[in-house]
């Protein structure tokens, strides 16, 4: 699987729900808002609740949508996760204007091209997921979906060990102990790596 981006990167950010993927791409964009967008993700799955003010660039489509699309080969990524579908798109990698943002669950990293990708790995401490739980109630996922969710949490954060070689082959896996790391470390860090303007 390849895509064509000459000068600008694609920024794949692997990690657990709830670690801080949707932040570190919006503060990105924030701060350099000509060198970063984030790619369009397609999925049949629900719309969480409030998800409206937490979600970046999601178009939810039903099942007979998806398939459509995918038997157009619209899709860069396809993958299917917890019984539904998530696709991002190929029209969101033609740019050579800016980098792109990608957020991906660690089980799709090995599907994913290497060619001009810098892999960002998220991973945290057992001490650290009672932020996680935390973050899932503030976006108002119910106790129920937390309970569901935990145990996918926890297989991401194995994922992300099991991969720690590849993704430090093409980027970098940090382990996060507070939330002032993804402002000290991992932002920073991004921006060093990839091409911005001024």
């Amino acid at each position: 699987m390849t895509h064509n981006i000459l000068n600008y990167k694609t920024i794949v950010l692997a990690g657990p729900s709830g670690i801080g993927k949707t932040y570190i791409s919006k503060k990105l964009i924030e701060l350099k808002p000509a060198d970063f967008r984030h790619a369009n993700i397609v999925t049949t799955r629900p719309k969480r609740t409030n998800e409206e003010h937490v979600a970046i660039n999601r178009i939810f489509v039903s099942s007979e949508e998806y398939k459509k699309l995918k038997n157009e080969g619209s899709f860069f990524i396809d993958e299917s996760f917890a019984g539904y579908n998530y696709g991002y798109r190929k029209q969101d990698f033609t740019s050579k204007n800016y980098n792109t943002l990608v957020d991906v669950s660690p089980c799709f990293l090995r599907n994913l091209s290497t060619t001009n990708t810098l892999f960002v790995g998220l991973s945290c401490s057992q001490d650290f997921l009672t932020k996680i739980e935390q973050r899932m109630t503030q976006r108002r996922d119910t106790t129920e979906i937390i309970k569901n969710r935990l145990p996918f949490v926890k297989r991401d954060l194995d994922d992300i060990e099991r991969y720690s070689g590849f993704i430090n082959n093409f980027g970098k896996v940090f382990n996060i102990a507070d939330d002032r790391e993804a402002d000290e470390k991992i932002i920073p860090w991004i921006l060093g790596n990839v091409p911005t303007g001024n």
